[in-house]
């Protein structure tokens, strides 16, 4: 999905760095009432690789155009 300035896509590695930031934001991750607690990179990497796995379950990467780097994330279950 993509509109003028933001795509939905697939995570990549190079995404790794942007989304660690995000999963070890503290603050962030206690309003996604997720348990927050430090998370390396191949914690990440795993999560990420436990999100594609998940039955009925959508995850996918907010970056600025395709070649863009990571922005956010969305994820919903139950689909």
């Amino acid at each position: 999905m993509t509109s003028a300035s933001v795509v939905l896509r697939e995570w990549r590695e190079s995404d790794l760095e942007a989304l660690s930031k995000l999963r070890n934001d503290f603050e962030l991750q206690a309003l996604l009432m997720s348990r927050p607690r430090p998370n390396s990179r191949e914690r990440v990497r795993a999560w990420l690789v436990a999100r594609d796995a998940q039955e009925g379950a959508v995850f996918f990467v907010m970056s600025r155009g395709e070649g863009g780097g990571a922005l956010g994330y969305g994820q919903g279950t139950g689909v």
